[in-house]
């Protein structure tokens, strides 16, 4: 099927497989392109059973080296929380253990339509235009005896109410958002003291942990182009590393790692645990989300070094 020319209904959903688009009761959702490409699969094939395999290939089909059953199912997550689905109970994506996935609901489809409309005969088009013009005559009538007759109300400022996006037993710090504001990454110990870097979608959804390592993770920081998150590692007792890790998960990369130095003298940790625990952000990423900015001590005060993540060379 021709899916540049397809629209498919499903529930309250709404998707636009040329476009890319996926809406609820007509508001536009937000879902990144790996789990767009999941579900543009699964509609294609409605109530048969797509591989893993087969969806690997689609996701990543230029061979790229990434972790794929990580990253699938990060995307099958990140899809299922889009849809208010569940794995347990699926509505609309279920698992096929050991072999894929399925589309369960039922599926309406519109294509593009190439027969000529009833709007485009001359004489139609002339009586929709005389009607359109005494109703915008007539609107603009009442509109003004409105203006004249009202006095303006006066509106109350909206009240905000803060909502938790986590409420999970343990420590959570240093949160980061996503460059469209529907996923946040944080650290996260579980309650344990050894924090990993989790990320979760603006609303309701269990975390996905993204880093496996067995010593803390730190500081998670997204790349402008939303494609990829930077932390710290701890490396011993006297090392950091520098990471990268793909945005819905995959394989980490080590891009580089230091001593951090020495630290004020009235500090109570190691000098790693030191610069990892303190407050303040300690990487980020430039503009370009090619280059990676972090802090080193060097002689009494902190000074920020960049270097080029794709290249392990710092350029202090």
């Amino acid at each position: 099927m021709d899916a540049t020319s397809r629209i498919v209904r499903f529930g309250a959903f709404e998707v636009d497989l040329g476009r890319g688009e996926v809406r609820k009761q007509g508001l536009r959702l937000r879902l990144q392109e790996q789990p767009f490409q999941v579900l543009s699969a699964l509609l294609e094939q409605p109530g048969e059973i797509v591989s893993r395999e087969e969806l690997v290939r689609r996701l990543w089909p230029d061979g790229t080296v990434v972790d794929y059953d990580r990253g699938l199912n990060a995307a099958i997550t990140r899809l299922r929380q889009t849809l208010s689905d569940s794995a347990e109970t699926p509505r609309y994506v279920e698992t096929v253990a050991r072999r894929g996935y399925r589309f369960v609901a039922a599926v309406e489809t519109a294509g593009a339509s190439t027969s000529a409309s009833p709007v485009e005969h001359p004489m139609v088009r002339r009586r929709l235009w005389q009607a359109g013009a005494a109703a915008a005559v007539v609107g603009g009538l009442v509109l003004a005896t409105s203006v004249m007759v009202r006095r303006p109300t006066p509106v109350a400022p909206p009240v905000w109410d803060p909502v938790p996006l986590t409420t999970d037993p343990g420590s959570e710090r240093n949160p980061a958002f996503s460059s469209d504001g529907s996923l946040v990454a944080y650290e996260w110990d579980r309650g344990d003291g050894i924090p990993h870097i989790y990320m979760k979608t603006v609303g309701a959804g269990d975390p996905i942990r993204l880093t496996s390592g067995t010593e803390g993770d730190y500081g998670p920081a997204w790349s402008r182009d939303g494609q990829w998150i930077a932390y710290l590692r701890q490396v011993g007792a006297s090392k950091i590393a520098v990471c990268v890790i793909p945005a819905l998960g995959g394989k980490e990369r080590k891009v580089y790692e230091y001593a951090p130095g020495e630290p004020p003298s009235n500090h109570a940790a190691s000098e790693v645990l030191w610069m990892l625990r303190n407050p303040l952000r300690r990487i980020d990423w430039m503009p370009d989300s090619k280059h990676l900015v972090t802090g080193l001590w060097q002689g009494t005060g902190m000074r920020l070094g960049s270097f080029p993540w794709r290249r392990a060379k710092c350029a202090c």
